[in-house]
């Protein structure tokens, strides 16, 4: 038996993850390069036309498509800097040892163990006009009562970063206690005996070890951030106006919302993908020659 399993290429191990990301990845991709080629609706059942490139061009010249790549890039990036911002705080805070610490990184597990429906519709009860519990403190604060989060300009962006960092901060802030974990006491020590200050020892000690961890935080936050799908349908329906018609969800009404055209809709997912490459692979090859 020992005999047969050795005579197994390595390669017959990985065979299932391969076909299993063929079915789910590769092919979908091919049809989505392929879709994105015709004009067709679901909806009507009318003939599908061939476009070309068409569509493509279509969506570099649409003024809608444009800015719905400022919004999510500009949303994308302020809310992961916030959030790394802020992780780092609360990270430096908690890296040391103590029952107390100890319960609160226990504690701040929470969001990441419930599902996110369900902290949307948490905080959806909590932002109810009238009926939640937030509108009414708020109205009771400041005295108006019309308190809304979600239906004017800045008020919505606030809204959705709030939900956003309570959600994910708790994984930036594992992710960067990880990284202080790990970091040799020896330069610590060092600038400890040359007499450096708390905060020159994070400027010139701690934040340079701490590189390669910043890295992945940026990779997984910016780059999930890029598809917040769910908090503009449950909240804001791209509104007000165009305010939150990020590309997530220009995609979802061009082809299935009010345009209802799917080829279209399909170029703009090929289009997101492109950004979402061209943003990922420098950051991954920084993370390599960081580990170089």
């Amino acid at each position: 038996m020992a005999l047969k399993l050795r005579r197994i290429g390595p390669q017959a191990y990985i065979l299932p993850a391969m076909v299993y990301v063929s079915i789910l990845t590769i092919f979908p991709s091919i049809y989505l390069f392929y879709i994105s080629a015709f004009n067709f609706s679901l909806y009507s059942g009318g003939p599908s036309t061939f476009a070309g490139l068409g569509n493509y061009i279509s969506a570099l010249t649409d003024p809608g498509f444009q800015q719905s790549v400022g919004l999510t890039l500009g949303y994308s990036a302020f809310v992961t800097v916030v959030e790394i911002a802020l992780g780092l705080g609360v990270a430096l805070i908690l890296n040391r040892p103590g029952k107390l610490i100890s319960t609160v990184r226990t504690s701040m597990m929470i969001p990441l163990v419930m599902t996110p429906f369900l902290i949307l519709m948490m905080w959806r009860y909590l932002t109810e006009p009238d009926l939640g519990p937030l509108t009414y403190l708020l109205s009771t604060i400041t005295g108006n009562r019309s308190v809304t989060f979600f239906a004017s300009v800045p008020e919505v962006y606030i809204s959705m970063m709030v939900i956003d960092v309570w959600q994910w901060l708790p994984f930036v802030i594992t992710i960067l206690l990880a990284g202080l974990s790990s970091i040799p006491r020896a330069p610590l020590e060092a600038a400890d005996i040359d007499g450096a200050t708390g905060m020159k020892k994070l400027r010139y000690v701690t934040l340079p070890l701490l590189k390669s961890t910043f890295a992945i935080v940026l990779l997984f936050r910016l780059i999930d951030s890029f598809k917040d799908f769910e908090i503009i349908y449950l909240f804001t329906g791209g509104g007000p106006g165009t305010a939150t018609n990020f590309l997530s969800w220009n995609i979802f009404e061009t082809g299935l919302g009010i345009v209802e055209n799917i080829g279209l809709s399909s170029a703009y997912a090929v289009m997101f993908l492109i950004l979402t490459i061209a943003i990922s692979w420098p950051l991954m090859y920084w993370m390599y020659r960081l580990r170089k």
